[in-house]
């Protein structure tokens, strides 16, 4: 049952939280992973984030969504082992 879930509306797009597990659903209403987003997403901020493990391929995507301007992403690359980030304009290596 979602009977507990948190449920917020605006048109036709949906945000919802389990009740049962916290999971986080932004245009689903079924989120499977504590993040779960239907659809293109866009970071932008200035303050540092690290994104997660990456292989290069999933790196490729990643950077294709990046924009100049957007900074503060990191990420680690599980095909090299680097440490890597965006800073705004380029992707560097971290270490």
């Amino acid at each position: 049952s979602n009977s507990g879930d948190m449920k917020f509306h605006a048109s036709s797009e949906r945000v919802r939280i389990l009740a049962s597990n916290g999971n986080v659903g932004i245009g689903t209403v079924s989120p499977g992973k504590k993040l779960d987003v239907a659809g293109d997403i866009r970071i932008n901020t200035n303050a540092s984030m690290f994104l997660g493990r990456f292989s290069d391929a999933q790196e490729t995507t990643l950077v294709a969504g990046l924009v100049a301007g957007d900074g503060g992403a990191q990420w680690f690359n599980t095909t090299d082992s680097q440490f890597k980030g965006w800073n705004g304009t380029a992707v560097i290596i971290l270490g």
